[in-house]
């Protein structure tokens, strides 16, 4: 009863004192992207600060997969996209005309708009979003703020609107909607958008958030749907642990892992590779001092994440 207790407090201590309501430590967004022959995926990572425009924004890496029927291969991309967070206002960099939009206003309440972020023509300057109803949500242990939404999109020339509706969350930003690209928000073209509904979402606290039992990562080849299978499936026991944590790998072929222990805030304090004997591995948990911890492991097929709790 005193351990469990002790891993409620730590539990909720953690989640409290180190929300963050955008770009915490670790944050990594995985959306739809529709694609000409189908879908595949987009991944967000935030990796750095930086300071553009004179102000402090967050460098986000832009990263997609897909297959092609231009070269028959599966292609990459990469690139980075900027935000600015202040006072509880997410605003986003648009590249081409050097200026911060309003992405998502998490001091909104019901009746609250702004316009979306693409200026690029009249029709575009019209699209808004409406907040029509606003709530909590507690997700893994963090408290979040939810805001329903409904979205006056306009294309780039075309005068009649589309109307959408979506939630928005603290952290996470929308989950059905993609807001992060000028031909998304305003596109020129029916089919120009880069990314759609969100698949997953992870960072320091909220470990792999998922909204549909698929995977994180998939792009389509039209010979046949394929699974982008990078998700390793892995167990790992005892939750809380004390000294020893045994991870088991669910895959007969993967013969090592490397892994990496991180804190709540983020930063790496333990990484190794471990050969692993019966699909299983032991990781010495004794030097860590009690709270809570993310677990990332690399495998040769593929990797994962868990959370878990360090109680004595």
């Amino acid at each position: 009863m005193k351990n469990i207790i002790k891993v409620l407090l730590i539990v909720l201590y953690s989640s409290v004192i180190n929300a963050q309501n955008w770009c915490s430590p670790n944050a990594e967004w995985h959306y739809t992207r529709y694609y000409v022959v189908g879908s595949a995926y987009v991944k967000h990572s935030f990796t750095n600060t930086v300071t553009l425009n004179n102000v402090t924004c967050q460098q986000i890496n832009y990263f997609t997969e897909y297959y092609s029927v231009m070269n028959n291969a599966v292609n990459t991309a990469s690139t980075n996209i900027y935000t600015h967070f202040n006072n509880n206002i997410v605003y986003w960099l648009d590249l081409n005309s050097n200026n911060f939009d309003t992405l998502f206003n998490f001091n909104a309440v019901i009746g609250s708009k702004w316009s979306l972020p693409n200026k690029s023509s009249a029709n575009c300057s019209k699209s808004r979003v409406l907040v029509t109803d606003t709530g909590h949500k507690i997700i893994q242990g963090v408290n979040l703020k939810w805001f329903k939404v409904s979205i006056t999109q306009y294309m780039y020339t075309f005068p009649m609107p589309n109307t959408l509706n979506d939630t928005i969350y603290e952290r996470i930003g929308c989950l059905s909607n993609y807001f992060f690209g000028s031909e998304d928000v305003c596109p020129t073209y029916v089919d120009s958008e880069r990314g759609g509904p969100l698949r997953c979402y992870s960072d320091n606290q909220i470990v792999n958030y998922k909204r549909y039992t698929g995977n994180c990562n998939y792009f389509y080849i039209p010979t046949a749907i394929n699974e982008y299978l990078n998700e390793a499936k892995i167990q790992v026991y005892p939750n809380p642990s004390t000294d020893i944590l045994n991870l088991v790998s669910d895959n007969q072929d993967n013969k090592s892992i490397i892994y990496q222990i991180l804190n709540n805030l983020g930063q790496v304090i333990a990484n190794d590779e471990i050969i692993l004997e019966d699909r299983v591995a032991l990781i010495n948990t004794s030097n860590l001092p009690e709270g809570v911890y993310n677990l990332k492991v690399k495998s040769n097929s593929g990797n994962s994440s868990k959370r878990f709790v360090v109680a004595r």
